[in-house]
């Protein structure tokens, strides 16, 4: 395999940890003390540990995130289920584009479709080897978080009491707390 085949490929996998940082973080945040205890938070605390998540894989990947939002509107009818509003959006350039497009995709199944894709750079083809690759992948988005649990919750807690954080706000937050690495890929929305 070429080299720039192990960077678009090292590029997908870091999207497709993006994409699952968010489910990982709420996995997290419930797990309990002790075998068989689940953690009490609220809905608002969850869905902004989810979003911190997804802000804090996107930042350490390089990427500018541009704003998190925890807002609600349960009257936005996406596809088949309601949008709640919450969303991380970033990207390579420090501004964001004037107009935010959302896929009617969630998290998981756009992590889906970049495994199937990065499926295809394996000898072996086809739905097992994209379950292979999801499963290794989910594993790392998991030690991700863990690894930057006070950071996310940080961030989230800040996303509790303001709701919307902009740019300068996640900088500030987030400088010192979490190394970032170089990506020059595409911009990611994660709900």
């Amino acid at each position: 395999m070429e080299p720039e085949d192990d960077r678009f490929i090292a590029k997908l996998e870091s999207r497709v940890i993006i994409y699952l940082a968010g489910r990982a973080a709420e996995r997290r945040a419930l797990r309990g003390s002790a075998p068989g205890w689940i953690r009490f938070r609220s809905h608002e605390e969850v869905v902004a540990l989810h979003e911190a998540a997804h802000g804090i894989a996107q930042w350490s990947y390089g990427l500018h995130v541009w704003k998190i939002n925890v807002l609600e509107h349960g009257d936005v009818l996406v596809g088949e289920s309601r949008l709640t509003g919450a969303f991380s959006a970033a990207g390579t350039s420090t501004d964001p584009p004037a107009l935010l497009n959302f896929s009617p995709r969630g998290d998981l199944s756009m992590a889906v479709g970049v495994c199937n894709l990065l499926s295809t750079y394996e000898p072996i083809s086809g739905w097992r080897t994209t379950l292979h690759i999801a499963r290794r992948l989910r594993a790392r988005a998991r030690a991700f978080v863990d690894q930057h649990w006070l950071a996310i919750t940080v961030l989230a807690e800040e996303l509790v009491r303001s709701k919307e954080l902009n740019r300068a706000q996640v900088e500030s937050i987030l400088t010192g707390r979490v190394r970032r690495t170089v990506d020059t890929s595409t911009p990611y929305i994660c709900r």
